[in-house]
């Protein structure tokens, strides 16, 4: 019974630990984002449920011990010790979950309310797109973000959308819907809290960022499926000139170098289009 606990153990630290340093080689991950995204979350969840296992099947093995079989006491003295240690460890983390948890519950409650508002006393406007509201609040910095919860919603600055072209302006519409049709924010907060109850491990630090990156890669990969791969990379890059983000440029260009399958990008004027983008 030692035997199997330790390779339930050794399982979960190899896909915890091991794995997620396997998946970071390469460019695949770019390349395959939701792909990638699926292999690094599918590899936590198994590793958690292995490390489950190991303590479900050691705590039952020290129970079902019968007094009979006392004359070998190692291995039921190992057994109870790794049970009460793994319960101390499961305890501990929930409670740090516990503690996570609550206030970003508590953010996500604010910037609903804080947005709230600030469409109820500006000239705000509101559209609806395949079933989501487009708020689009007055404001001077260009800001575009999705919101999700009891009142999902996609809250779009004035700034952008004079910037914008409407093809591109529905493009970013598309990238924030993505976030919430997929439910993004969810897979993000669990690497998060991943990142938070083990932060000694470089593995969980990445995943997290790992995670940020993915999720906004599957949005663009989205947009530009729906509404064409130059009036996505076209929206990246205008956006990032406005913010002065290097990140969104480099996605730009990604976009533009390698559309998405299913993107409108099939014509030679957008293929020779999507060529001056990525140069």
């Amino acid at each position: 019974m030692i035997g199997l606990v330790g390779s339930l153990i050794l399982a979960a630290i190899i896909l915890t630990v091991a794995a997620p340093v396997i998946l970071s080689y390469g460019a695949w991950r770019t390349r395959w984002p939701r792909l990638a995204l699926a292999a690094w979350h599918t590899a936590l969840l198994l590793g958690v449920l292995c490390l489950a296992a190991s303590l479900a099947v050691s705590i039952l093995a020290a129970v079902a011990q019968r007094p009979g079989q006392l004359s070998n006491w190692f291995e039921p003295t190992v057994l109870v010790f790794f049970g009460w240690v793994g319960l101390a460890v499961v305890g501990g983390l929930l409670a740090l979950l516990f503690t996570y948890t609550e206030p970003i519950g508590r953010d996500d409650r604010r910037l609903q309310a804080e947005f709230s508002r600030l469409a109820a006393q500006s000239t705000s406007t509101c559209q609806q797109v395949h079933g989501f509201d487009v708020v689009v609040v007055k404001s001077s910095a260009p800001i575009a973000l999705s919101l999700s919860g009891r009142e999902s919603r996609i809250v779009v600055s004035s700034c952008l959308t004079r910037a914008l072209s409407a093809s591109q302006l529905r493009a970013v519409i598309e990238h924030e819907r993505a976030h919430l049709v997929q439910h993004h924010r969810l897979v993000s907060r669990i690497a998060y809290l991943n990142r938070v109850c083990l932060p000694m491990l470089p593995a969980a630090r990445q995943l997290n960022r790992t995670t940020g990156l993915l999720v906004e890669l599957i949005a663009d990969d989205e947009a530009a499926r729906q509404v064409g791969a130059v009036n996505t990379a076209n929206a990246l890059l205008a956006t990032a000139q406005l913010s002065d983000d290097e990140a969104m440029k480099l996605r730009a260009r990604r976009i533009a170098a390698r559309p998405p399958r299913g993107s409108l990008s099939s014509s030679a004027r957008v293929r020779r289009t999507l060529a001056t983008l990525a140069d």
